[in-house]
């Protein structure tokens, strides 16, 4: 069953990044699942179903509610909107209505500021309203539908690169909780659901295409060298048969440094 659980879990690490490679012996994969380039796109529903498997660790010791970092830089925002979408999932799984509420908040902001809010404002009211209902199946709906518009809206302004990005924070930010997780009770195991390499590869890519199409920032430089770092600790660990509990730590100290660029300020702000 630990197995089953396990190879659940390597969809896990995108959970709020929705992309990863096709497992090399699969021959079926459970629907909702689409494939586009060799790559499994997971939906939000398949990834619950597997957060529901882990039982209930320390979730809402994970959320992270900070005061957002003040900036008008689209690539910043897409990647913080990517972030928020994480801590939504978080927050779920923690059952926490206050939380929920203040991501359906943020959601709302960081759409505004993208010029996004007329196409969010229902979704994020409609997070609002369901978690005060503690009604956590329609709550996981509106985020996964709040993330959808805003790609797509993305797409539709010429901006889905940044769309890209959105992926990209929230696959940092969850990555970011779950090697708390495991580094809270390691277990080499549970671990090796953070060798993600090829999605690491697929990200440097797509930050790799917009730095060549004229988006070459200070931020993208950070990005890239962040995700350097954890495609050498995943083939590090690789190479030595799994992940030791430093090497989580390593995984998690790096996902932290790039999300201080863009989502991490370590100001608190008190949310039940």
């Amino acid at each position: 069953m630990l197995t089953s659980i396990l190879w659940g879990l390597s969809w896990l690490a995108p959970l709020f990044g929705q992309e990863v490679p096709l497992p090399k012996n699969s021959t079926a994969l459970p629907a909702p699942f689409t494939v586009v380039s060799e790559v499994v796109v997971p939906s939000p529903p398949e990834i619950f179903a597997v957060l529901d498997k882990l039982g209930t660790p320390d979730w809402a010791g994970q959320i992270q509610l900070q005061v957002l970092p003040a900036n008008t830089d689209r690539t910043k925002l897409a990647l913080a909107f990517g972030g928020i979408v994480a801590e939504g999932f978080l927050a779920v799984q923690a059952k926490k209505t206050e939380a929920i509420q203040e991501v359906g908040r943020r959601a709302l902001k960081i759409a505004r500021a993208l010029g996004l809010e007329n196409a969010v404002t229902p979704h994020a009211n409609g997070i609002m309203e369901a978690a005060e209902k503690a009604d956590w199946k329609a709550v996981r709906a509106e985020l996964d539908l709040t993330e959808q518009i805003v790609k797509e809206q993305l797409a539709i302004l010429k901006d889905q690169e940044l769309g890209g990005l959105v992926s990209l924070g929230g696959w940092l930010r969850g990555t970011h909780a779950v090697t708390a997780l495991i580094s809270a009770d390691y277990n080499q195991d549970h671990a090796e659901i953070l060798h993600q390499p090829e999605l690491v590869k697929h990200f440097q890519n797509h930050v790799a295409a917009m730095t060549r199409t004229g988006h070459a920032k200070p931020e993208l430089d950070g990005l890239q060298e962040g995700l350097s770092q954890l495609l050498s600790l995943m083939q590090t660990a690789s190479d030595n048969e799994g992940f030791t509990a430093a090497e989580v730590s390593e995984v998690h100290g790096a996902c932290e440094k790039v999300l201080q660029e863009f989502y991490l300020t370590h100001e608190p702000k008190s949310v039940p």
